[in-house]
């Protein structure tokens, strides 16, 4: 077994593509003694690091007040602020930790599960660098009257719980938008398509990028930015050769599931 992963590392090579490629080869080598690692631990593990390196870039632009702003796009951004979209968008959460934290299925491969997290890992890391490199203001929710955030009820709790605990610095590129796309790829990459789960999926993916322009959360270019880089991830993780050949297809699908 000690063999064995010392030659998964020895193979990996660290890229700023697919930075935690040897990580994932290690975990995959172990996968069959330690399935618990990859079934629940590595997903709460995930979980509580990525909030804390959020928190902590999210507070960036209080220590230093250095922030920019990303060039708003008339006519849309801040201009379709609908105080019901707030449920989409915290919709988000319960859908990224179920991502992380759900047990393997019978037709996936270790390698077809770890996917999901080398993809969250990546894009956590590149935005977080973006993040506390170059932390942007979002100044959208001043174009309009907002004062509907403190009605009370569900949207009113859900409004309150994003002020207290998001600070508006860490908007370009959205997390929301390149997460959701990435899972709505890997999803796509497994199940046939036009099969319910697909088309389940990007449902809500579209449902929950269009709220986070409707929330006063993000700009149009914010959006932008996080589809580039759920296309990139996807390329070079779910399109990898490794990947492929983990399931014996090609062009990345992997292992083509029944709906």
């Amino acid at each position: 077994m000690h063999a064995h992963i010392l030659l998964s590392m020895e193979g990996a090579r660290f890229t700023p593509l697919r930075p935690f490629k040897p990580l994932v080869e290690r975990l995959d080598a172990t996968a069959e003694a330690h399935p618990q690692r990859i079934n629940l631990w590595l997903g709460l593990c995930t979980i509580v690091v990525m909030s804390i390196i959020y928190y902590c870039t999210n507070r960036l632009a209080i220590w230093h007040g250095m922030t920019w702003s990303i060039p708003i796009i008339d006519l849309i951004d801040g201009r379709f602020l609908w105080k019901w979209s707030i449920i989409p968008y915290a919709a988000f959460y319960p859908i990224l930790i179920w991502s992380l934290i759900r047990p393997c299925r019978n037709v996936e491969i270790s390698k077809d599960r770890l996917a999901v997290f080398e993809g969250v890992w990546t894009l956590v890391m590149w935005s977080n660098l973006i993040f506390l490199l170059a932390p942007n203001t979002v100044p959208i929710t001043d174009l309009v009257d907002t004062t509907w955030k403190n009605e009370g009820g569900l949207t009113g709790w859900l409004w309150l719980a994003l002020d207290q605990a998001d600070e508006p610095s860490n908007g370009f590129p959205s997390l929301h938008v390149s997460i959701m796309i990435f899972l709505a790829i890997e999803m796509s990459t497994r199940f046939k398509p036009r099969s319910a789960p697909v088309i389940l999926m990007w449902l809500t993916t579209t449902i929950i990028v269009l709220s986070t322009l409707t929330t006063g959360q993000h700009q149009v270019l914010d959006l932008a930015g996080g589809i580039a880089l759920a296309m990139i991830a996807a390329r070079s993780i779910l399109t990898s050769e490794d990947t492929i050949e983990s399931s014996g297809s090609i062009g990345g699908k992997r292992g083509l599931e029944a709906p």
